[in-house]
């Protein structure tokens, strides 16, 4: 597992640099199944095949997690964020309003689920 990689990616996606299909691309080049990233602690952890893991906190200051879940402003993000109109921390910021407290992508299945504070989840497929 090269943690060099993997902190790259977290590096380069709060700094505007990496989009998400580019992190993707790079972290399946890496071997990584999965990864999550858990919003109260500012916290991602990666997965690999093997069972080995990297866990590794990221500076990010965003609001207090939202206590109602709103499907429709996590929509929202995800389609502004897929049309390049806003950045990564602005998605982060926006999702969190949104409730959401962490959200795990699985690479090799295609998919991101988000997960609210109070259990709700919405699963979102990648995009072709």
């Amino acid at each position: 597992m090269d943690k060099t990689i993997l902190e790259e990616t977290t590096t380069k996606s709060l700094s505007g640099e990496l989009t998400f299909p580019e992190v993707v691309m790079k972290l399946m080049s890496a071997g990584v199944e999965s990864y999550r990233v858990d919003l109260y602690q500012n916290m991602k952890t990666f997965y690999m095949p093997n069972g080995e893991f990297y866990s590794e906190s990221f500076d990010f200051q965003g609001p207090i997690i939202g206590t109602d879940y709103s499907k429709v402003m996590l929509i929202s993000a995800l389609e502004d964020i897929q049309n390049k109109r806003i950045d990564y921390r602005e998605f982060l910021k926006r999702i969190m309003l949104a409730g959401i407290a962490s959200y795990h992508a699985y690479l090799n299945g295609r998919k991101v689920v988000y997960m609210s504070r109070n259990g709700e989840f919405h699963v979102e497929h990648f995009p072709q």
